[in-house]
């Protein structure tokens, strides 16, 4: 009964780290359609492992700008970024709150800006999470997986620490 519990809890242990790490692989979609007043109705959602997590609807959008704030100082001060959805009545809107690597919102904007400044419509485009971000997670959880596996091995199948028997190790050479 043990066992079955402890693996219960390495299976629960898993799915946090899990899921811990997948708010790393957020991906962004954003949907744009030109009105006849030459200013778009935007939506963008921000999906964690494709399934949709927050949705932003905007209106009377003209153009996307990107918003930096670092915190700390000197070279390892963090930074994170968020796009901006600028309308015709002022209002700034962020487009997402999970999607924040610098260099990807940079990467966003100047997809989405240009789109915007020819008019473009309908714009449909989907940003991945970084590829290096990506083989990251896969391997930290392919190597937790793979850990958890032997664990439960060991739990299941492993003889009990009780059993003084099997804790002594026979060296002796059997023919």
């Amino acid at each position: 009964m043990r066992r079955i519990i402890s693996i219960l809890i390495g299976i629960v242990v898993m799915v946090v780290v899990f899921l811990s790490l997948g708010l790393l692989v957020s991906s962004l979609a954003v949907r744009c359609d030109l009105q006849n007043d030459q200013v778009y109705t935007c939506q963008a959602r921000d999906s964690l492992f494709g399934v949709t997590i927050r949705e932003v609807s905007a209106e009377q959008v003209y153009d996307i700008s990107r918003e930096l704030t670092c915190k700390g100082a000197g070279p390892n001060k963090g930074c994170s970024a968020h796009a901006e959805f600028n309308t015709a009545t002022g209002e700034t809107i962020i487009l997402s709150t999970l999607y924040t690597n610098p260099d990807q919102v940079q990467k966003a904007v100047n997809a989405l800006k240009p789109l915007m400044a020819d008019k473009s419509t309908p714009i449909d485009i989907v940003f991945p999470p970084s590829t290096f971000t990506s083989v990251v997670i896969f391997s930290v959880v392919s190597c937790l997986f793979i850990l958890f596996v032997l664990i439960a091995l060991i739990f299941l199948f492993g003889k009990d620490p009780k059993d003084l028997k099997a804790r002594t190790i026979d060296l002796r050479r059997k023919n």
